[in-house]
């Protein structure tokens, strides 16, 4: 019995990405198997999309239900798709059957579980964890080389190595399509963490009990949306934020076109890092823009540096605009208003001709009086 709800399958292809992971538990008192598959949110947070019982966990049984989930979100052959799982019996032939094209990631914590068995140590695991997060193929080197370096690594990496194929389990072998930089299958454990107490009930009440449980989740997770402060999610607005903090110790230089050139010096390792990002493609030579779809630390001094570019192309725009209106207005003198009356004042007298009027000794007089009263209005 197979179950995919519209709603779930419409929402899933229309805003998130395209990688799924699938897994398969027990079911308590009866049986079967239950197989399901999830994908992740806007949020990065689970988004169950289907789930069927069958009797047994076969290369049959993933057959069929992978048909179903690639009818359902037309995936075809799995061309720019990307499938995690763990290691299921079947699931590997069946995958390469139905989906010669996809991407299959195999879950990185179940991998360490095996290979931590045979070689444990906890500097074993922290270059395993090291070289599974790695974004770039120098990086990747760089890693197994420590691992090596460890006591009995050199046997480690060759048993890792030749059991995992590593491009299975590593970022830096996964394809820039997807933007997921998921190497585990968490989700997929948490929802089948989710359905312990549902799993041991008969089959029909245990459909029912997901159903509703998804279909809840559905009705919480919009109304949490709502109350997001941004288009992002608050997961997502988390990790941009702790890759901003870290910029204060990078140093950016511009080639004079649309890449830029971020390098920081670790002290206390007395490595150089140096990476260039292109902000058209949106990408960087560390591979984790690439591989997340989320910008980083080398992008984040990217932007800030064209940012600061623009606002001073913008502030050398408006001073030139300025100054080009300052050479074109003259401005008038300071002059107040009593003072322009008594220039009027004169300049009438002065025009005023007297050469056919004869002037008396008192009108002399007078007229003299007033100019220099006149001109001392004006001095003054």
């Amino acid at each position: 019995m197979y179950i995919c709800i519209k709603a779930i399958k419409e929402g899933f292809l229309y805003g998130c990405r395209r990688l799924i992971g699938v897994d398969g538990c027990f079911l308590k008192g009866l049986m079967g198997q239950l197989f399901v598959a999830v994908g992740r949110d806007g949020n990065n947070q689970m988004l169950p999309i289907s789930w069927a019982v069958v009797e047994k966990e076969t290369s049959d049984s993933w057959k069929w239900f992978l048909q179903q989930l690639q009818e359902d979100l037309c995936i075809g052959e799995g061309l720019g798709w990307a499938l995690i799982s763990d290691m299921q019996k079947g699931l590997i032939n069946a995958v390469n059957t139905l989906f010669p094209l996809i991407e299959h990631r195999m879950c990185a914590r179940h991998i360490y579980a095996r290979f931590g068995k045979q070689f444990p140590g906890k500097e074993m695991q922290i270059q395993f964890w090291n070289t599974s997060r790695a974004t770039y193929q120098p990086e990747m080197q760089k890693q197994l080389q420590i691992m090596r370096n460890v006591k009995g690594g050199t046997k480690a990496v060759e048993v890792l190595l030749e059991r995992w194929p590593i491009s299975s389990w590593c970022l830096a072998c996964f394809n820039d399509v997807v933007q997921c930089d998921v190497i585990d299958n968490n989700m997929c454990e948490t929802f089948n963490g989710v359905l312990v107490e549902t799993r041991a009930k008969p089959i029909i009440s245990m459909l029912e009990d997901i159903r509703k449980y998804v279909m809840n989740r559905i009705v919480v997770k919009r109304e949490y949306a709502l109350k997001w402060d941004f288009d992002l999610g608050p997961n997502i607005v988390a990790k941009l934020e702790k890759e901003r903090n870290k910029c204060a110790k990078w140093h950016i230089e511009w080639n004079g076109a649309t890449s830029h050139e971020v390098s920081c010096d670790d002290i206390l390792s007395q490595v150089k890092e140096s990476y260039v990002v292109g902000l058209p493609n949106r990408s960087c030579s560390c591979g984790k823009w690439d591989k997340s779809g989320l910008p980083n630390t080398c992008s984040f001094m990217f932007n800030g540096q064209a940012l600061r570019n623009r606002r001073f192309a913008s502030r050398r725009t408006k001073n030139e605009e300025t100054n080009h209106q300052a050479c074109r207005t003259i401005e008038a003198p300071n002059i107040s208003t009593t003072q322009q009356e008594a220039l009027e004042i004169l300049a009438t007298q002065q025009s005023m001709t007297t050469t056919e009027s004869k002037e008396t000794p008192q009108m002399s007089s007078v007229k003299a009086t007033q100019e220099s009263m006149i001109t001392e209005h004006v001095i003054s």
